[in-house]
């Protein structure tokens, strides 16, 4: 097979200036060590650099009020989760800019996107920000895409462990935005319950299926390909985005679930051949969460070279005895509930 290394990767040093505490798990060398990972694998040939995004594409998704709060170069804690650094805002721009132009390019190309921002943004919401997140970089991005390229409906899928309450908050009245979460439940922040499915002309276009600690690979792929394709199939979404939190991998220090790198990248690359056969290709991968730098240097790697048509070894392996069987007993469940809204 040719090798082909140019997937296009939207990332600048810049998403680096954004410092938390001393110590904080959200830090510059998170997007380090991916680039570093890339770059060693020959597979960072597709860089580009990013631009702010337009303070019109903010305000269509936050409030005024949370632009002024983040505005200015002043520095301290917002909360117990977001520092502000005097270049907070305008690393929060550049995040949700190079989001924003990584859902064009894929959209326009009717191939795949890595965007690799910081900060994250799946916890900030219309007037808030939480969990180390100040604009939503992929609700930014959705909404440009309904605004400016003609589609009728887009897709988030949110992988990661940590529920997207902010994602979920925008769109929860919305069925213009599909929101699917996987995420561990009874974790920050706490939302994201089965039987939120939405509200008003939304309900039953947020689709959330918490997991519980210590779920691995075998129910995590079958409710993959038993619930969330399927869904996606029914939907038949314009484009697709992924919020690729890669904190599920069971190397993390902030979550509990047991998946691998393999069945992390594994699952992106599923994702990727549901947009190829609904969307024309159209689907953005965004970094969010992941705290183990070894853990989602490989995973992203092996993402980024699925895609491109290699393969690349894993070694970081389950180690921790024999994950669980599926669970059958939640599966089931699972399709109970969103068989109100889906043909499951």
């Amino acid at each position: 097979m040719k090798q082909c290394t140019d997937l296009p990767i939207f990332y600048s040093d810049g998403y680096r200036y954004q410092l938390q505490t001393p110590g904080h798990p959200e830090c510059p060398q998170r997007v380090q060590s991916i680039m570093e990972r890339l770059a060693l694998e020959g597979l960072a040939d597709g860089v580009r650099e990013p631009v702010p995004a337009a303070l019109e594409d903010i305000l269509a998704v936050h409030a005024a009020s949370l632009l002024a709060e983040l505005e200015g170069d002043y520095e301290g804690a917002l909360d117990p989760n977001c520092y502000h650094r005097p270049k907070t805002y305008e690393t929060a721009l550049l995040a949700a800019g190079g989001t924003i132009q990584g859902a064009v390019q894929a959209v326009a190309t009717g191939a795949p996107t890595l965007v690799l921002p910081r900060p994250p943004g799946h916890h900030a919401g219309r007037n808030f920000y939480g969990g180390f997140c100040y604009f939503n970089n992929v609700a930014v991005a959705a909404e440009h895409l309904l605004k400016t390229a003609g589609l009728a409906r887009v897709a988030i899928i949110d992988i990661d462990v940590h529920h997207g309450n902010g994602t979920a908050a925008i769109f929860a009245q919305r069925p213009d935005v599909l929101y699917v979460s996987t995420h561990q439940w009874g974790i920050y922040p706490g939302t994201g319950a089965l039987d939120d499915c939405g509200s008003g002309a939304g309900e039953g276009f947020t689709v959330n299926l918490p997991l519980l600690g210590g779920e691995g690979a075998a129910t995590y792929d079958r409710l993959l390909s038993e619930v969330i394709v399927p869904i996606l199939h029914q939907y038949q979404p314009g484009a697709m985005i992924v919020s690729m939190g890669l904190d599920a991998h069971y190397m993390d220090p902030l979550a509990g679930i047991n998946l691998t790198s393999q069945c992390l990248s594994d699952a992106c690359l599923v994702l990727n051949a549901v947009a190829q056969d609904l969307c024309g290709g159209r689907i953005t991968y965004v970094l969010e969460g992941g705290y183990h730098l070894e853990a989602i240097a490989e995973t992203t790697a092996a993402v980024v070279a699925g895609l491109t048509g290699r393969a690349l070894r894993t070694p970081l392996k389950f180690n921790r005895g024999e994950q669980r069987p599926a669970n059958t007993e939640a599966l089931q469940i699972y399709r109970e509930v969103q068989s109100r809204y889906w043909a499951l």
